[in-house]
């Protein structure tokens, strides 16, 4: 059977658009965890604290009584710990 360049070319063009479609289909679906804004993930040391122990923040090192915990935000740069 012998084809015309039209119809391999038309054949052709169909194929790559359903790829593309499926392509542009694939990109286009986000999960919500990565949705979601950055910073309303963000921890903040007093955050982490309990009434009736709250977190504080500490420079060089914690209380012997305390351990270090992450914080994003809540204390004044990275040199300080955030203890509970």
């Amino acid at each position: 059977m012998k084809f015309s360049a039209t119809i391999a070319f038309a054949i052709l063009g169909l194929a790559t658009q359903q790829t593309l479609a499926a392509a542009v289909e694939s990109e286009s679906v986000v999960p919500l965890e990565s949705a979601e804004v950055i910073q309303a993930r963000a921890l903040g040391c007093y955050q982490q604290g309990t009434p009736s122990r709250p977190a504080m923040c500490h420079k060089p090192k914690c209380p012997s009584n305390r351990r270090s915990v992450f914080w994003d935000f809540g204390c004044p740069d990275g040199s300080w710990k955030c203890c509970i």
